[in-house]
Parts: C-alpha cells; sequence; structure tokens
C-alpha cells in the first residue's frame, strides 16, 4: 500500500513548502488533496504519487516560474469584481431612492386620511 499523507503538514513537507501555501494551491490549482469526510473541511490526505504527477504536469510552474498567467487571472478577476461592486452600489441606489419615494408616497396619503383637529 502506498505511503498516505494524512495532514497540511505532512503534505507541506512533502513538497517543502508552507501549509498555507499548499492551502493556496489546492483552492486556486487543484493541488491533488482528498478529503475523505465531506463532512469536515479539516481532514485531508494525499497520495505522493498523485503530488509527484501533480508536479511533474507543471500545473504548478506558473507558481514558480513566470506568475503572468496567475496574476493575469487575479487582475482579471479583480476586475470583475470592481465592475460587480460599480453595478451593486447603482442597484442600492436606486432601491433606496425606491425607499424613499414609498415612504413619501405613505406620509402624504396618511396626511390626506387623517382627520382635522
Amino acid at each position: 500500500m502506498a505511503e498516505v499523507l494524512s495532514s497540511w503538514k505532512e503534505i507541506a513537507a512533502y513538497v517543502g513548502k508552507g501549509v498555507r501555501t499548499v492551502q493556496r494551491w489546492e483552492r486556486n490549482l487543484g493541488f491533488p488533496v482528498r478529503r475523505p469526510s465531506a463532512r469536515s473541511r479539516n481532514v485531508v490526505v494525499a497520495l505522493p504519487a498523485e503530488i509527484d504527477e501533480w508536479i511533474a504536469g507543471g500545473a504548478h510552474s506558473s507558481v514558480h516560474g513566470s506568475n503572468g498567467s496567475v496574476e493575469s487571472e487575479l487582475r482579471q478577476r479583480i476586475q470583475r469584481l470592481e465592475e460587480e461592486i460599480v453595478l451593486l452600489r447603482s442597484e442600492l441606489a436606486a432601491a433606496r431612492a425606491s425607499a424613499r419615494y414609498a415612504s413619501d408616497k405613505r406620509s402624504d396619503s396618511n396626511t390626506l386620511l387623517r382627520p382635522a383637529s
């Protein structure tokens, strides 16, 4: 049976990187870890053969070599998020204006319905 790495610390030591780096690789680059319990994000295992294959496949070369592709992807993501922020701010302003208009209409109608004192 193949050796199994059963913690982030073991996995990180195997590739010679820090735990957070390996976790980031999993999240962003598809680093091969398995989560035996679907309910727990804390439990991970990895097979050295799969890690070696992932490294040999160049999946992490963009991390060590030219950061151009990762950097470009992040810049595009930032730009999309900034555009989404502009859109959301516009929608929020419209919703606030609509709420103020509805509130003003209610207070106008309440004024008209009140009996004179």
